[in-house]
């Protein structure tokens, strides 16, 4: 799973160097992406403890690898939707 997830990004950033991209999926892929992203081992998974449901994350990702993690398994957007039921 971790070289398909490698090829996603590979291929997302070849594709949209400059551009913006989503990706949505769920905890265990996105805990790989995190480590792709972060340039840590498939270990540092068992550190990320868990992602929250609907989480968002947000990364800026740079050619020379010094990416940017803006934000991290944020779910601040469950608590504004819950007021407003």
């Amino acid at each position: 799973m971790r070289k398909r997830a490698k090829t996603l990004l590979d291929k997302a950033y070849k594709k949209y160097p400059n551009g913006t991209v989503l990706f949505s999926g769920h905890g265990g892929v996105n805990k790989i992406l995190i480590t792709l992203i972060l340039g840590k081992p498939p270990v540092y998974i068992k550190q990320l403890g868990h992602l929250n449901n609907t989480a968002v994350c947000i990364f800026e990702i740079k050619e020379d690898k010094k990416h940017i993690i803006h934000l991290l398994n944020c779910t601040r957007h469950l608590n504004s939707f819950s007021q407003n039921i």
